[in-house]
């Protein structure tokens, strides 16, 4: 009944109960033998089949028997064969098969077989259809099969086929392993019923319809075996035994439609380091068209191909890959036909024992996410991907570090619309983030930040380029954010800030990676009531708006405030650094050229312009610092990180007040500058020439009433250790300067005008040489004592300071004023004091010059005072250990007029 005869090695044997031919008929015709029958039946037949060649053994072309079709076997004594039916009822039959050199072992309990219009004959190889019949059906129930090579056994309670009407049903379908320490992968399950419409045999298998309910099928991965000592020619295929099964409908398979429905799906995977078991539970599947052949199972994507497919899910709960994270999703679906992938309730959550690794973890969740534009599932999703949408609503995100630190981040949606990424290009159309709302706050340790090790700057364009060659981005957009912050402030408490009413939008943006460029269409960015906590919390940077264009921004309101007040500011902090309080009413930046500072790190700016500046500045000189060596204030600037090119620098209404308390003083001593506008020209650390200067020229006024100017060059390169400053001031009272004297020198000028002052001055870090020259009138001076709590005049003292001083330069003569007095000279610097500090140092001995005692006795007091000092010390004897020395030039009722920097 075959196609051909039995192959050599099957040994057929039939003890039959019952065989019974009807309306069977021989003729002859022109020497030609014809054989009819209107039926053949075979009742309670007990059938065993054998191919014990089986697999292994290779098919022999050129063997007589296998070259022989039914026909040619049959044509020397017939020339047709025909039947009306065929018919076996109540048989059992059993196939035994050789496959790698065991034999596997088929039976059917029960079975029945019809064929109708059975027909051999000269025309029947070219439409010999099946077997040799317009159709045949079959029934067979109790199915067992014993696959021992192939290590699994399966049991099937009924089969049926009908070729005619095309239907082909199995039901309970039973599937397990013969052994579950198999090197190769194995599978165990059921399914209730298969059910095929419309099944045709051509060249394989196609059908109108395949329908498999409630399949329940766990498939695992076997252990990975290693033997170090032998190296395998090529990596061993762990699912041979799994694809043998299956391989049947894997060379040929077309079907209109797939339904899968209600299937339970178990995939374990022992061959990871801490084996994982994933599920997917109530899953239904479709497609259309489907095709598998040789050729759609040569990707390495899907096995097959198909028109359009969907599925859906629901309670989705599975360790991912590592054991570190579990995913849910309550329930998912996705169609081509709507080329949406929808997910709903999805959480991702670390597990306590990868928390305990020390590792950064991340918490998610959101009750949906959408995808769409899906028409075809991607094959290679790591190298192509094309999406219309990408969709998340209300995303709640957790980032928990090892330090305690952490981020939670909340927001109404997330949408990415039109995402197109391969190796060379990214392209975005839209990225929305409707109003999130973030929580930061710091680690367990205040001092992370400082404990941090420095890290090379990033490369942008490299690490961009890794994503792609071209990244383009039409608009982003992130409306009403409000982000929340915690750092620890004043005696390591957490101080918690929000930032209100954040928004920022990028238009036109594309990167291009290759070449280290960027165009950028637009970009607004604007907040409001940023504040930054800056050195551990001893100082808060507080900003109340930010204003950010493509080319210009506006900071407003912005102070610089420590939460400790200036009197007990260096008692707490560690460094017993100065205390500082800083307001800025706005900084405006225009032509701001962002291109440049991506593609060659350099920050170029048309015009920076600083409005309504204060600087406050307090010394406390009652708490000794640790002395260190203080740079320029222009080394900063020449080494930062950032290089700079600002065209021009504008300051408005700035103003600095200056307040030191002396060692055994009780009033802090103050010194300030008001009404102070100026122009930086050249602001830049970008060397183009060797003598090349930053240009400040500025006015304003002294303690409030003294109109001054000035000019002031500050080197580029840091191979030029060389500064000019040149001022003037006009028209001066000196007895505004009390405010100062007083309070740190026991002094004060009972009267005093200046006329004009002029300095010049060439310095370097090293020392300067400076050039005044100091007009006044009328100077007249006194010391003071402290008696009962009042500062009152040392009246004899002041005699002979007055009769030391000249009153007038140039000096009064009976016959008018001699030529004026000028004053040249040279100072070394104290390098352990700012630059603030060191223009006072530079100021000091001419102005003093300027008023009768020359350079060279100032030098002289200076060396006596200390020789005294040194002797009184010797007689009390020697300071504590933890006492620290005053250096010579910060010594008690002497002006230090320091200025320290903020660290952060």
């Amino acid at each position: 009944m075959g196609e051909k005869p039995a192959a050599a090695g099957q040994l057929p044997g039939c003890p039959d109960q019952a065989v019974e031919v009807r309306g069977i008929q021989f003729r002859r015709e022109n020497a030609l033998n014809y054989l009819t029958a209107r039926s053949f039946d075979i009742a309670s037949s007990d059938i065993q089949a054998f191919n014990l060649a089986g697999e292994s053994r290779p098919v022999q072309t050129d063997s007589l028997v296998n070259s022989l079709s039914l026909y040619d076997v049959i044509s020397p004594v017939l020339h047709s064969v025909s039947i009306g039916t065929i018919g076996i009822e109540k048989a059992k039959l059993q196939y035994s098969l050789a496959v790698k050199e065991k034999v596997e072992v088929y039976k059917l309990a029960n079975f029945d077989f019809h064929a109708y219009d059975f027909r051999v004959d000269s025309a029947s190889e070219a439409r010999h259809g099946l077997w040799y019949s317009r159709n045949f059906s079959f029934e067979a129930n109790d199915i067992e099969g014993m696959m021992t090579a192939r290590n699994h056994r399966f049991t099937v309670k009924r089969m049926a086929l009908d070729t005619e009407s095309g239907d082909f049903n199995l039901e309970q379908v039973r599937l397990r392993p013969l052994s579950i320490r198999s090197r190769n992968d194995y599978m165990s399950g059921s399914i209730d019923t298969v059910g095929i419409r419309g099944l045709l045999y051509d060249k394989g298998i196609s059908a109108r319809l395949l329908k498999v309910d409630r399949p329940d099928l766990h498939y695992v991965v076997a252990p990975s075996s290693h033997k170090k000592e032998v190296k395998a020619a090529a990596p061993m295929n762990s699912r041979v035994d799994v694809e043998a099964i299956l391989n049947p409908f894997l060379r040929y398979l077309s079907v209109k439609r797939v339904s899968l429905n209600n299937g339970n799906v178990a995939v374990e995977d022992k061959s990871a380091a801490e084996p994982v078991i994933y599920k997917l539970n109530d899953f239904n599947f479709f497609a259309t068209d489907i095709l598998v052949d040789r050729e759609t199972g040569k990707g390495k994507g899907l096995f097959f191909d198909y028109q359009d497919m969907g599925f859906s899910f629901s309670n989705f709960d599975n360790y991912l890959p590592g054991k570190e994270y579990r995913l849910s999703v309550r329930k998912g679906q996705f169609s081509t036909v709507k080329g949406v992938l929808q997910l709903q309730d999805i959480k991702l959550l670390p597990e306590e024992t990868g928390r305990q690794k020390g590792k950064t973890f991340v918490r998610f969740s959101s009750p949906e996410l959408r995808i769409s534009g899906l028409k075809r599932i991607p094959e290679r999703p790591d190298r192509n991907i094309r999406l219309t949408s990408f969709q998340v609503d209300s995303p709640d995100i957790r980032v928990f570090k090892p330090d305690g630190g952490g981020l939670s981040a909340s927001l109404k949606r997330l949408a990415l619309d039109g995402i197109s990424w391969d190796s060379t290009s990214l392209k975005l159309g839209t990225i929305r983030l409707d109003s999130p709302v973030a929580d930061i706050y710091p680690g367990r340790y205040p001092d992370t930040l400082s404990r941090k090790a420095k890290k090379e700057p990033v490369d942008l364009y490299a690490t961009l380029g890794k994503i792609a060659g071209e990244i383009s981005l039409d608009r982003f957009s992130l409306t009403d954010a409000n982000i929340q912050y915690a750092y620890y402030g004043k005696s390591d408490s957490l101080q918690h800030q929000k930032l209100d009413t954040t928004n920022l939008l990028v238009e036109g943006l594309t990167v291009d990676n290759r070449r280290r460029s960027y165009k950028l269409d637009d970009i607004r960015f604007s907040t409001r009531n940023l504040v930054l906590p800056l050195d551990n919390g001893f100082y808060t940077l507080k900003l109340g708006g930010v204003d950010l264009t493509k080319s210009s921004a506006l900071v407003e309101h912005i102070r610089l405030v420590s939460p400790y007040p200036k009197m007990e500011f260096a008692y707490l902090q560690p460094r017993h650094a100065d205390w500082f309080d800083v307001s800025v009413g706005s900084v405006s930046l225009t032509g701001i050229d962002l291109p440049s500072y991506f593609t060659d790190k350099v920050l170029r700016i048309d015009d920076v312009q600083v409005s309504d500046a204060v600087l406050q500045n307090f010394k406390n000189q009652q708490i000794p610092g640790p002395r260190h060596i203080v740079p320029m204030i222009y080394s900063g600037l020449q080494k930062a990180p950032v290089k700079l090119d600002f065209k021009r620098v504008g300051v408005k209404n700035f103003s600095v007040v200056y307040e030191e308390l002396a060692k055994k003083g009780k009033t802090p001593g103050k010194l300030f500058f008001t009404d102070m506008n100026g122009t930086f020209s050249g602001f830049t650390n970008l060397v183009s020439r060797p003598d090349q200067y930053i240009r400040l020229d500025a006015n304003g006024k002294l303690m409030g009433q003294g109109a001054f100017t000035a000019t002031w060059k500050l080197p580029v390169d840091s191979l030029n250790d060389r500064f000019l400053l040149n001022a003037r001031l006009d028209s001066f009272d000196l007895t505004a300067l009390n405010e100062l004297i007083v309070p740190l020198a026991s002094a004060e000028v009972q009267s005093g005008h200046v006329r004009e002052m002029t300095f010049s001055t060439e310095a370097s870090s090293k020392g300067a040489t400076v050039e005044m020259l100091f007009l006044y009138n009328d100077l007249k001076a006194a010391l003071l004592k402290e008696k009962d709590g009042e500062l009152t005049d040392k009246k004899f003292l002041t005699s002979l300071v007055n009769l030391i001083l000249k009153h007038d330069n140039p000096d009064k003569t009976r016959k008018g004023y001699n030529n004026p007095r000028h004053s040249n000279v040279s100072i070394i610097r104290d390098p352990y004091h700012s630059t603030f500090n060191y223009l006072w140092q530079i100021l000091r001995p001419p102005l003093i010059e300027s008023v009768g005692v020359s350079k060279k006795k100032q030098d002289v007091a200076k060396h006596v005072a200390t020789f005294f000092t040194k002797v009184k010390n010797f007689f009390r004897g020697k300071k504590k250990a933890t006492e620290k020395t005053v250096p010579e030039g910060n010594k008690e009722d002497t002006l230090s007029l320091e200025f320290e920097p903020v660290n952060n």
